[in-house]
């Protein structure tokens, strides 16, 4: 019979070890964006290190690995000498200013510079490069080439045409997201769900959240699932009826209200457990009482981390499936 415990997780990084995907994804997605430049074989190989990414990442704020992707170039085209930017954007237009760009200063300081990516977030805080934005504008399909190239790349040309009935433009491999592996145990997670109520809060749109926990036989194991694209429908009406632009994705408390909701007849205690500072914030700024627990199950950017949880409002920090359980049974 259930305790009465509602158990919310974020999914990367806390069910599922993203670094082999996500984050290789953003990394990779920076590489493919530069190749076609002068001077591209300059380029390090990869262009920053994981540690690098996981400081601006975990910083707060850069919840959506789409958002942090845009970022990252935003960042690098600092270095990078460009011809005139159009006003528009399309895939030929994107390559001919690519071809008619110069990334040899980029390669230098990137090859020359200790955490280049960390550098250059804290030089240029709040300011985005003009191409970059360019590159980020609609939606795939429509001209938005940075989140197109990451998801044929995280997705694989099959499952991305499949899903965007639109053609791949850049990658036609398989995808990085059956990389994915389980941080927690189906059989853990089978038997904490025989005797809580287990929900998911993630910022992966439904697609992609659905495939990787049916992939892993767990899917039915949750009773409810709040997604990226539960925020943006949600941001959409608030657009249409208010007329006003809010953004309900983490550190913003909109998912776990909105389950806790959902199952409060089915609820004492509430946890939420993440592996990113706005994780542990929007479990503080929830409605309900969710106690939020960071999670570092994950060891990629660890150093640092614990406290960044702790700061954000974790009430712990757990380092093993084992503290895990002894939480939750206290």
């Amino acid at each position: 019979m259930k305790t009465g415990n509602l158990i919310v997780f974020d999914m990367d990084g806390v069910i599922v070890d993203v670094s082999g995907s996500y984050r290789e994804v953003i990394q990779r997605t920076a590489a493919r964006f530069f190749q076609n430049a002068r001077h591209a074989d300059r380029l390090p190989d990869p262009l920053f290190s994981f540690s690098d990414l996981a400081s601006i990442k975990q910083g707060g704020g850069w919840n959506n690995d789409w958002d942090l992707t845009h970022r990252v170039i935003s960042l690098l085209l600092d270095r990078v000498h460009l011809p005139e930017i159009p006003e528009d954007m399309s895939w030929d237009l994107y390559r001919q200013v690519m071809r008619e760009s110069d990334v040899s200063k980029l390669a230098q300081y990137l090859q020359e510079t200790d955490n280049p990516l960390s550098r250059l977030h804290q030089k240029h805080l709040g300011v985005t490069h003009p191409f970059a934005d360019r590159c980020y504008q609609k939606d795939i399909g429509s001209g938005n080439i940075i989140r197109q190239m990451f998801q044929e790349m995280y997705l694989g040309s099959e499952l991305f045409e499949s899903i965007y009935q639109t053609h791949a433009q850049v990658y036609l491999g398989p995808g990085y997201i059956i990389q994915e592996e389980l941080l927690l145990p189906a059989e853990f997670i089978q038997k904490l769900a025989e005797e809580n109520t287990l929900c998911i809060a993630t910022g992966r749109p439904f697609t992609e959240a659905f495939f990787t926990l049916n992939r892993f036989g767990i899917h039915n194991y949750f009773s409810r699932m709040a997604t990226l694209d539960d925020c943006l429908m949600a941001e959409n009406w608030v657009a249409e009826t208010e007329f006003r632009q809010v953004s309900l994705s983490k550190p913003n408390p909109y998912m776990l209200n909105a389950i806790a909701a959902d199952m409060e007849s089915q609820s004492d205690s509430r946890y939420y457990i993440g592996d990113m500072p706005d994780d542990m914030e929007a479990a503080s700024r929830s409605d309900y009482a969710y106690t939020a627990v960071g999670c570092l199950l994950s060891s990629a950017g660890f150093d640092g981390l614990k406290q960044r949880l702790v700061e954000a409002g974790a009430h712990s920090v757990i380092e093993s499936v084992q503290e895990l359980e002894c939480l939750i049974n206290a």
